[in-house]
């Protein structure tokens, strides 16, 4: 079971929100993203696949480090992350 982080559901949501939130880029496109599909799920998908997408390029081949990413990223709650771009 996963414990309470900082506020967020758990370490990996609030890692990936701290990460998106303090990238300039990530934080205005997201920022744009959420004012055109004013919807969070629909927005937390969108989150969910361009950072999956990203973590794919960066890693391409099977490994240790890739199997830990994506077992990371199945954790985080994406609604939460996306929240933080409507809630602005």
């Amino acid at each position: 079971m996963c414990q309470k982080y900082q506020g967020y559901e758990n370490y990996e949501t609030w890692c990936v929100s701290l990460w998106l939130n303090n990238s300039e880029a990530d934080y205005e496109h997201f920022r744009e993203l959420a004012k055109e599909l004013k919807d969070v799920k629909k927005l937390a998908i969108s989150i969910e696949n361009e950072i999956g997408n990203y973590g794919d390029e960066l890693i391409e081949s099977a490994c240790l480090f890739k199997d830990l990413l994506n077992n990371s990223l199945e954790v985080v709650n994406w609604e939460e992350v996306a929240k933080d771009f409507l809630d602005e």
